[in-house]
């Protein structure tokens, strides 16, 4: 069984929330939303990097990845297409650059 966290849980209010998303449902470590009559799922992490480089935690298949990078400067909070990081356990922020679907710089301090 896969516990909750509370943070992921309170940012997937968040993104539902500020991108216009009904929320469907959450077993984690998948969220699920519905936009447009189009139901989507996504995961979310939050990982800090070392040397630009940041190691992607496999939490299964999912259409998107919403990834949340605390220790960097300015855009923080990323969005990638499931299929582009599925296997892949180090990314460094150039791999990532290329990928990038939507990025949004947010305040995040110590899990707040």
């Amino acid at each position: 069984m896969v516990c909750r966290s509370k943070i992921e849980d309170t940012l997937y209010l968040m993104v539902c929330f500020a991108w216009g998303m009904e929320r469907v449902g959450s077993v984690p470590p998948t969220y699920r939303a519905k936009r447009g009559g189009k139901e989507i799922s996504f995961t979310i992490d939050v990982v800090k990097h070392k040397d630009k480089t940041l190691c992607l935690p496999n939490k299964g298949e999912s259409d998107y990845k919403i990834v949340i990078i605390p220790n960097k400067v300015g855009d923080n909070l990323i969005l990638l297409e499931g299929k582009d990081v599925w296997g892949r356990e180090t990314m460094t922020f150039e791999e990532i650059a290329k990928l990038i679907k939507y990025k949004e710089r947010i305040e995040y301090k110590n899990g707040i």
